[in-house]
């Protein structure tokens, strides 16, 4: 498994409902109980999302990601990086 930083970026806000809000969660819980988001992050100005993905390659990520809700919606755009964890303590977060 390769390891991604997923940088969401929102770009309309004003499109958000309820009902897209709820379609984000269920399709992003689903690879949270598969293990493969494995950490999620807002900033303070709540201006998008930060997220560590677990996949077999980047395609899959892509794949993902360009059928999530939000970018759908033209609410948010996500930027995808296979990256390399050199240290982590993630009992301390």
């Amino acid at each position: 498994m390769k390891t991604f930083l997923v940088i969401g970026t929102i770009v309309d806000a004003s499109k958000m409902t309820d009902e897209i809000f709820e379609a984000h969660k269920k399709y992003t819980g689903a690879w949270m109980e598969q293990k493969k988001i494995v950490f999620a992050a807002l900033p303070n100005d709540y201006s998008g999302a930060y997220t560590i993905v677990k996949a077999s390659s980047q395609e899959e990520v892509e794949r993902f990601y360009a059928n999530e809700p939000f970018f759908l919606n033209q609410i948010q755009t996500y930027q995808i990086k296979e990256i390399m964890v050199h240290y982590k303590d993630i009992e301390n977060i």
